[in-house]
């Protein structure tokens, strides 16, 4: 692993789209809120990859990291209940699910028609170096303008009526590998092709390849990751 910090993921709509479909059907494991240092890791095991060192059948990790993050909102509910958390707690709720698969669902930058409502009662709603807004109602009111923030909406839900919605606006992303390397879109784009290539390979033209998922979450080196990341240099400075 590197000691320099590596770029920010571009967001143009070509690249996010590159990560968006990447990120279909993964499982959410994690979602660390380091306030302090305006950050937020959301931990995926991703299918569909095939990095250097990766398996075919077994979903690889990937962390996205949010900074600088502007605001964080929280959604837990059951039968309809709000439910207060605090963002040091989101783990402990994403373990109240027993599947965390994700799918469908643009995670990155969802189109403004599809996006969540993130105003009435909410579990936590904070902004992040600003006023904090913590507890059901969110304190600081659900209309907050994010301006030209990007966002990332994640979620979980589970019958019969259990639900966990976050929202994350930030200003630049890093997406990282298992050993807090930097991603970038080609690299993605190259795994997926190594997958279906050794996945035709295994199982022939047009047949299915089983994938397990890892117990537990992927190893998180906080403070790695918040050195690899504090540069905010964009991908062209590295060309």
């Amino acid at each position: 692993m590197s000691s320099q910090p590596g770029p920010a993921f571009p967001l143009d709509a070509a690249a996010r789209d590159v990560l968006n479909e990447a990120l279909t059907d993964c499982d959410l494991v994690s979602c660390v809120v380091a306030q302090a240092a305006r950050t937020v890791v959301a931990s995926f095991y991703v299918p569909g990859i095939l990095p250097e060192g990766g398996l075919l059948q077994e979903a690889y990790p990937l962390f996205l990291v949010a900074r600088p993050t502007a605001r964080i909102a929280i959604r837990h509910t059951r039968d309809d209940q709000v439910l207060p958390v605090r963002p040091d707690g989101i783990d402990a709720v994403l373990d109240q699910f027993a599947v965390k698969y994700m799918d469908d669902w643009n995670i990155v930058d969802p189109p403004q028609e599809n996006r969540q409502r993130w105003t009435g009662q909410l579990s936590f709603n904070a902004r992040l170096g600003g006023g904090i807004g913590g507890g059901i109602g969110g304190g600081i009111g659900g209309g907050l303008d994010e301006g030209d923030q990007h966002v990332i909406e994640l979620w979980q839900d589970e019958l019969p009526r259990h639900r966990l919605d976050i929202g994350v606006w930030f200003s630049q992303l890093y997406v990282l590998d298992r050993e807090f390397n930097p991603v970038t879109p080609v690299m993605i784009t190259a795994w997926r092709h190594s997958w279906s290539h050794a996945a035709i390979a295994l199982a022939g033209p047009g047949k299915g390849v089983s994938i397990d998922v890892p117990d537990g979450r992927p190893a998180l080196d906080l403070a790695a990751v918040l050195d690899r990341t504090s540069a905010g240099r964009p991908l062209s400075a590295f060309a």
